[in-house]
Order: C-alpha cells, then sequence, then structure tokens
C-alpha cells in the first residue's frame, strides 16, 4: 500500500502537472488568472473573488510608471551593465521605499484601523462595500463625542474613545432610518520653536507639555519657559496668558513656544 502525503509543491508523471492539487492544463490555465494563482499559492486556500479584485487593484497600483526612482535607478543600472538584467532588476526592488511602494502599506494600515473601529467584521461582499463606503474616523479631525439620532427623533450621546476601548454601553445597535453624527474634533495650534508647528486635533485633558509633544517636540533652541497661549474669551477679544507645563488646553487656543537666550 502507498502512503499519500499532501503537498503544495508541483508533480508530474508522462500525462499531467499537477499545481496546489490541481490539474495544470484543464483546471487552472484559461480558468484562473496569475494574480489569482500567486494569491492562492501565498495562502495556501483559493481565494476568494472579492480577495482576488484587492490583490489585483494593489499589483496595478504597484505598476511603475514614468521617471519613478525606481524605474530611473532599473534603467540606469542596466544602461552601465546590459548584461545583468538581473541587476538592474535588483535595483529597481531594492530602491522601492516608502515614498512609492509604501502607499501600499498605508493602504493595509487604513484597512486595518477601519476593521479595527468596526462593531463587526462584514461577511458579504455588500457589507464591505459599506464599511468602505463609511470609512471610518478621520483621525485628524474625528472629536471624541458622537452622537447616535434615532429614527424618532432621540438623540443617544455616545463616548468614543470608550467605544474604542471597549465600552458596551457604547456599542449600541444602529437600526434603519438611524443617523451617527461624529462632532469635528477641537483644534489648537502651536507656533515658536517646535519642530513642527502647525494646527493639530485637541485631544481631551491636553497639557502645555503634551501639545509641545504633538508638535513634534522642541527645537535646540526651544524652552518650555515662557510659554505663552493666545486664547478668545466669549466676546472674541484675544487674551495673553503666561502658562505652566500642566496646564490644559483649551479649543482653538494657540500655544507660542519662545527660543531660549542661554
Amino acid at each position: 500500500m502507498t502512503q499519500e502525503y499532501p503537498t503544495s509543491l508541483g508533480t508530474s508523471d508522462a500525462d499531467t502537472i499537477t499545481l496546489l492539487g490541481q490539474n495544470l492544463a484543464d483546471d487552472l490555465m484559461g480558468k484562473v488568472g496569475f494574480g489569482e494563482l500567486t494569491l492562492w499559492m501565498v495562502t495556501q486556500r483559493r481565494p476568494t473573488q472579492s480577495e482576488v479584485r484587492v490583490f489585483e487593484s494593489v499589483l496595478v497600483a504597484l505598476a511603475d510608471h514614468g521617471f519613478t526612482p525606481t524605474a530611473i535607478a532599473a534603467r540606469i543600472t542596466y544602461l552601465s551593465a546590459p548584461d545583468s538584467v538581473q541587476g538592474a532588476l535588483a535595483a529597481g526592488l531594492l530602491g522601492g521605499g516608502s515614498r512609492f511602494l509604501g502607499v501600499t502599506e498605508d493602504c493595509g494600515q487604513f484597512l486595518d484601523a477601519v476593521l479595527a473601529e468596526a462593531a463587526e467584521i462584514p461577511t458579504d461582499d455588500a457589507g464591505f462595500d459599506a464599511l468602505a463606503l463609511a470609512g471610518g474616523l478621520l483621525s485628524d479631525t474625528a472629536g471624541d463625542d458622537a452622537t447616535l439620532v434615532r429614527a424618532d427623533g432621540t438623540h443617544v450621546a455616545i463616548d468614543l474613545p470608550k467605544l474604542f476601548d471597549g465600552d458596551p454601553a457604547m456599542n449600541l445597535p444602529v437600526h434603519d432610518g438611524d443617523t451617527v453624527f461624529v462632532q469635528r474634533a477641537a483644534q489648537f495650534y502651536v507656533y515658536g520653536e517646535v519642530q513642527h508647528p502647525g494646527q493639530y486635533r485637541l485631544p481631551r485633558n491636553t497639557t502645555i507639555s503634551q501639545a509641545i509633544s504633538i508638535g513634534g517636540g522642541l527645537t535646540p533652541r526651544g524652552t518650555q519657559r515662557g510659554a505663552i497661549v493666545k486664547r478668545l474669551d466669549a466676546d472674541g477679544k484675544e487674551h495673553k496668558l503666561s502658562v505652566a507645563d500642566e496646564d490644559m488646553l483649551q479649543p482653538n487656543d494657540v500655544l507660542l513656544i519662545k527660543p531660549s537666550w542661554f
């Protein structure tokens, strides 16, 4: 009795070639695309049509065109050594970094973030399409509070940090006709001697020290001593306030970090 061992390696005899347990001529050629076969070989299972569409879309998006750095590196290497095509290909691949190949990583991180925020992972194409249209929260502009407006007009406050921390009291079911409104996040501004001056989302209870950290930290000339906050009162009049490290910012505050002269 001959014992059989499962394998994903290709096998052949005088009449057939077998790959992934499939007859190459009868089951694969003309019926399975290159992208589907590649994903099948990597995952060791036949992918769904939705997975194939996403995978092939990524491959299409990765196609280099024009004077991209990776294409230029490959071309220059080939011009220098036309007898070394493999060297030119290697140069192009090794030159692929975060600016061009990194967009695929960004897409993966975006997908992971959206799935992490989803109450339930969809089980069909329609569910994933709806999730994609929702797109999750915009991390730079979404606030910490949301309002669930029921079809009957009832308003329910949702604490988003508690929701994402797994608080079941915040994970309310949404019914047909309901609307979820996510408030825009409060903003603050930091300028002066910080690494990345500009406008930023204001998380709850942000201190002066934390705001400086959000702005990339101090420059070599910067100091937290003598920091100034410009704040508008209810009448729109601006006030300049001296602040300490643990003082908290308010929405629309402008934080000025001064240089150190010693």
